[in-house]
């Protein structure tokens, strides 16, 4: 079921009744579902709330406790990069927690597209990372991972373009040179 609890802010929450463990309802679901649309929250019940009707009375079905209270993730590690702390200050805005760490996932903190695109927007205009798609965030949806993709590009522009001339070739301004006159002796233009 879809709640929104707080204005703005809509989560996937599961309710269920029986002894299922949540970590192995979640991989169970994380098998047959896209990660963006496995629930954020999974409430378990002595028995569903009915009607008079003896349908599910949704209205009755309990607000799930806390983000952070009803995640079991893995232990917090403390973002180790300037940009992955950048970006863990970014999520504990966009998702409303308290602390995020470098090993937790976007989605899984309570995350879904329409919180990915305020992310997104946040992170082009507060860190200048205009290179980073929305894509990006479901492909890394680890803290680390993203950080890591941020910072991948920036690193590889740094390191000096390895120089086809001094292997006895030609480099790469003549080849791109050659190129672009082909190009144009192909429309009959003198380069």
């Amino acid at each position: 079921m879809a709640r929104e609890d707080s204005p703005g802010d809509m989560r996937l929450v599961a309710y269920v009744v029986g002894a299922a463990k949540e970590a192995a309802l979640k991989a169970a679901l994380a098998g047959t579902l896209p990660e963006h649309m496995v629930p954020q929250h999974i409430v378990h019940l002595a028995a569903m709330p009915l009607t008079p009707n003896r349908k599910i009375d949704r209205k009755a079905l309990p607000v799930p406790a806390s983000v952070v209270a009803a995640q079991a993730g893995p232990a917090f590690e403390a973002p180790a990069s300037s940009v992955a702390a950048d970006l863990a200050a970014i999520w504990c805005r966009v998702l409303g927690v308290p602390k995020v760490g470098a090993k937790d996932n976007f989605f899984a903190l309570g995350g879904h597209s329409l919180l990915a695109v305020q992310a997104h927007r946040e992170i082009r205009d507060r860190m200048g990372a205009a290179k980073v798609s929305i894509t990006d965030i479901f492909r890394f949806p680890v803290l680390e991972a993203l950080a890591a993709h941020i910072q991948g590009p920036k690193t590889r522009l740094q390191q000096p373009l390895p120089s086809l001339a001094a292997s006895g070739e030609e480099g790469l301004g003549d080849a791109l040179a050659r190129r672009r006159a082909m190009r144009l002796a192909r429309r009959g233009v003198d380069a």
